[in-house]
């Protein structure tokens, strides 16, 4: 293999991947002793920025879920609270058209 092929098919592939799909930044220099390559040196360096932004955005995202969650609960209250008015409502019509059925008999 040759350097050209390593370093295309192997390395630069390599390094882009990790770059792009993770937060570190990873770089490379190869070395030479006179026309041959000998090593090659890596450089790793940690992007907090990249970390932080993913953390933020999942932390966003689950307290958007809770929220949701939490006005689902209250509109399950609510609407519970409406079907008691109006179960009460009903009572009292029924109680009022008593009333009058009494006041007529009487």
């Amino acid at each position: 293999m040759t350097w050209s092929d390593l370093k295309r098919f192997v390395i630069d592939k390599s390094v882009n991947e990790i770059n792009n799909k993770s937060d570190l930044n990873i770089s490379y220099e190869p070395k030479k002793i006179g026309r041959s390559f000998t090593d090659i040196e890596f450089f790793i360096d940690v992007d907090p920025d990249a970390n932080f932004l993913e953390n933020k955005l999942r932390a966003e995202f689950y307290l958007g879920k809770i929220k949701m969650n939490k006005l689902t609960k209250i509109e399950e209250k609510i609407n519970s609270i409406n079907e008691k008015i109006k179960k009460i409502d009903d009572k009292k019509k029924l109680l009022i058209s008593q009333k009058k059925n009494l006041k007529k008999i009487l």
